[in-house]
């Protein structure tokens, strides 16, 4: 079959049983196209059309609707005066395979565990399947079973989501309605959109952390906030159409936000950060420096100080994963300044202390 032919064919045929074509139909659609040779005489077109529906079966990639004869009731002849026919539509997982690029499908592959929520909501499925059975070169299935992507960090699983949230979430989304929420804080605190006019107009979804975060605001004015999907517990597409904020553009709102590491509202930010790092630690921030902003670039001292330490200096935004990340790195790592988050995280690090104080003695602490 040729290309173009099957462009025009898929094209025409629908994507569903109930809504699939009898062959006659898909003849006065095919030929509804000036360019088909519609100087063929219907036994012409009749004999074409039938020579592409046999080709496209032969590809696994149409569907058939067997049309089935009347049987005779209580030894009365069955009668049917209108002509019936076979029906056909396309089965889209089987032409996903038929044009996956092979470049494409490992893209998909790799890219799977990442989006792996989105995925699963959005009905991915076929994708995946049609994936998973592209026509790979030798090369590409060593790059299939050799390669793997895995979070980073400790084994964590991915927060769970309801997939009627996200689903309502994604429609609203594709039709530009608004949506409407029943959710709880990371307090625990339960909130719920209500009255009429306090919906949202979706801006994006970002899959950060193991979630997914909805991008949304209620107003023209209204400065948008993000919202993690695992803590909704209802969504409702509302028929309202969300209005247009040209001023709001979801990778500079992401960015803007630090990559939706939730600024510290009560504390002053950005704010110039110097620690201590120990030897054992630095590698961490030589492979993978500190993000700056405003034009800061993570500097580190080349010599180490009097104490064996190396000093970093960086300008930072004051988030809430900043003092855990701190900790994460124990006696490693001392923060200099400023003061408040000197303060904080020696506070929290002491309490930490307590509860293994009775196990550790001065020494063995000093050795580690």
């Amino acid at each position: 079959m040729k290309v173009d032919t099957l462009i025009k064919m898929i094209k025409i045929l629908p994507k569903s049983m109930d809504q699939a074509l009898a062959s006659t139909k898909i003849r006065d659609k095919y030929y509804l196209d000036p360019s088909n040779h519609v100087a063929l005489g219907d036994a012409s077109k009749n004999k074409h059309i039938r020579k592409q529906i046999e080709d496209l079966q032969e590809l696994g990639i149409l569907g058939t609707v067997y049309y089935k004869t009347p049987q005779a009731v209580a030894g009365k002849e069955a009668t049917d005066p209108s002509p019936r026919y076979d029906k056909y539509y396309l089965l889209e997982n089987q032409l996903l395979k038929y044009f996956m690029d092979s470049k494409i499908a490992l893209n998909l592959l790799w890219s799977k565990n990442v989006m792996q929520g989105l995925g699963q909501a959005y009905d991915a499925n076929n994708v995946d399947d049609a994936a998973l059975h592209a026509l790979l070169n030798k090369g590409e299935e060593a790059l299939k079973s050799c390669v793997r992507i895995v979070p980073d960090g400790i084994a964590r699983k991915h927060a769970t989501i309801d997939s009627n949230v996200l689903a309502a979430v994604l429609s609203a989304i594709e039709s530009g309605h608004k949506v409407a929420l029943t959710y709880k804080t990371r307090q625990g605190v339960p909130v719920a959109d209500g009255p009429a006019g306090t919906e949202r107009a979706v801006l994006g979804l970002v899959a950060k952390d193991g979630t997914l975060y909805m991008i949304n605001c209620k107003g023209f004015s209204d400065v948008p906030t993000h919202i993690p999907l695992h803590r909704v517990k209802s969504a409702t597409e509302v028929g309202l159409r969300t209005f247009a904020r040209p001023d709001i553009q979801l990778d500079q709102y992401i960015e803007s936000q630090h990559q939706l590491a939730h600024v510290k509202q009560e504390e002053e930010s950005p704010i110039e950060m110097v620690l201590k790092v120990s030897k054992e630690a630095l590698f961490h921030f030589n492979e993978r420096p500190i993000c700056g902003v405003n034009g800061s670039v993570q500097v580190i001292s080349e010599e180490p100080d009097g104490d064996g330490r190396h000093t970093l200096k960086v300008t930072v935004p004051y988030t809430v994963q900043l003092p855990p990340f701190l900790w994460s790195h124990a006696g490693w790592v001392e923060v200099v300044s400023p003061p408040s988050l000197r303060k904080f995280v020696g506070e929290h690090l002491l309490a930490a202390a307590a509860h293994y104080r009775k196990d550790i003695s001065p020494a063995t602490a000093a050795s580690t």
